[in-house]
């Protein structure tokens, strides 16, 4: 948590001083990181409830489908 808000406060105060350039960085990019993170929560909730024994962590199948993600992402980003 406190890297967390170690990077939003430099980030933060760095655009005070000058506006950060986002780049390329479009909806549908936007849309991706939102979906992936309420995949990543939906997740996180149902591992909760769910499984005793593993609170508070991903099993193989779940980092797996989340990592063909990221991948299938990195490869769309790179072909457009």
């Amino acid at each position: 948590m406190d890297n967390i808000i170690n990077i939003l406060f430099i980030l933060g105060t760095s655009s005070v001083i000058a506006p950060l350039p986002l780049g390329d960085i479009g909806v549908y990019d936007l849309v991706i990181v939102l979906g992936s993170s309420m995949l990543l929560l939906l997740f996180c909730v149902w591992n909760s409830r769910n499984r005793e024994s593993e609170k508070d962590s991903l099993v193989g199948s779940e980092g797996f489908f989340l990592l063909l993600c990221a991948v299938g992402y990195y490869v769309w980003k790179a072909m457009a």
